[in-house]
């Protein structure tokens, strides 16, 4: 079947998704592509951040392409800041990944807005969430390229997000090497080669104490995980209640506009029975 028939599905809102899937479906199965039908019919509606996500991939190529050709940098500056290269550069690609971060979850606010959606707290925290996802995991990178997510994505967890602990963790540096001998007169090479192990045995300490640091780290970004999505909870069901009230009030401002009218007509109606 043709791949930009499923393109057009994901490019829909929500809340057409299903009905244009489902004539879809028909359709493939009618000209005798049952293979095809059944794929189109097994497709998932998309979440309302989902589908923010999809549109930043056909509207804001550009921003996404350059994020998600920022993984294999972060991995490489990952690597290079634990074997004691310094951690410059994994600050720097974890700030452009911030920034381009940032300003894709404010299109997304634009694009919400402009479809109907409400660009709340928790829609663009699942739209940041997923496009981090995108550099740590070559899945959901695809997945986002394409346009076609059906669930917005967990962040990264642990060394995949240690933009900003590399700030405040002093990563190994490498041993420097042993001064150059003045007047022909250095260091015999056995006391060289004694502080360069003792060098190497630091940096290698170093590591993992960074190592640890990360695995700690790690469970940290877990439980601020959970207590995240946990106030995210309980924030939408505070909001669902308001509504609800604003509801309530509403339905019983107009039962006593309706009771007045009818104490209106009832009076009209003694008066002219007296008279």
């Amino acid at each position: 079947m043709d791949e930009e028939r499923i393109d057009e599905l994901y490019a829909l809102a929500p809340e057409g998704f299903t009905a244009a899937r489902t004539g879809l479906s028909k359709e493939l199965k009618a000209a005798g592509d049952r293979e095809g039908a059944a794929r189109v019919q097994s497709l998932k509606k998309p979440t309302v951040a989902a589908w923010a996500v999809n549109q930043l991939a056909r509207q804001r190529q550009s921003d996404v392409d350059e994020l998600l050709s920022l993984a294999e940098e972060l991995r490489d500056a990952q690597k290079k800041a634990l074997s004691g290269g310094g951690a410059k550069p994994l600050q720097e690609a974890s700030a452009r990944r911030r920034a381009l971060v940032d300003r894709l979850a404010q299109a997304a606010a634009g694009m919400l807005e402009a479809g109907g959606y409400a660009p709340t707290r928790a829609h663009l925290d699942e739209v940041a969430n997923t496009l981090l996802a995108t550099t740590t995991d070559s899945q959901a990178a695809e997945a986002v390229r394409r346009g076609r997510l059906a669930k917005e994505l967990p962040p990264p967890a642990g060394f995949g997000d240690l933009g900003g602990l590399a700030e405040v963790i002093p990563m190994p540096s490498r041993p420097k090497p042993p001064p150059e001998p003045s007047g022909g007169k250095g260091k015999p090479a056995t006391v060289q080669s004694a502080a360069a192990a003792r060098a190497r045995k630091r940096a290698e300490e170093l590591a993992r104490e960074a190592q640890a640091v990360q695995a700690s780290a790690a469970e940290l970004s877990d439980e601020a995980d959970r207590l995240e999505s946990e106030a995210l909870r309980i924030r939408g069901e505070a909001e669902t209640a308001d509504r609800a009230a604003a509801r309530a009030r509403r339905e019983a401002d107009r039962a006593g506009q309706r009771a007045m009218a009818a104490r209106d007509r009832a009076e009209k109606a003694m008066s002219r029975l007296e008279d």
